[in-house]
């Protein structure tokens, strides 16, 4: 499972993007201003780990996790402060709660196993 950690966070993150850009374009739901918010620290995400998995390098996995984490605060925000906004579906902002929380995650797990595995 750590082995894999940052594939299945690149996944998590490509499909969410897909699915908020599947919503978006092909649905033709509007989302409303926090979930832009949301899909700007999603969008780069799966765009930043995919050289990462490729070069099997975990040097910015530290400066990745910035993304998730802001993610995850601002679908916080919107889920428990803030009245649910969405129109069409409230639990969405909740899909980005969890999907924010699983990149965070993953990630730390690839970074605390990297970095165990340079001290042996």
């Amino acid at each position: 499972m750590k082995r894999y950690s940052l594939y299945i966070a690149w996944l998590i993150a490509a499909t969410a993007t897909l699915i908020s850009l599947f919503y978006s374009e092909i649905k033709m739901i509007d989302p409303c201003k926090l979930c832009w918010y949301q899909r700007v620290f999603l969008f780069p995400i799966p765009l930043l780990l995919f050289p990462l998995i490729w070069t099997q390098k975990n040097d910015f996995i530290l400066y990745i996790l910035s993304l998730p984490i802001l993610g995850f605060f601002t679908a916080l925000y919107q889920v428990f402060i803030k009245p649910p906004c969405c129109r069409v579906d409230p639990i969405n902002p909740a899909f980005g709660l969890l999907t924010f929380f699983l990149i965070t995650v993953f990630l730390l797990l690839k970074f605390f196993y990297s970095v165990n595995s340079k001290r042996c």
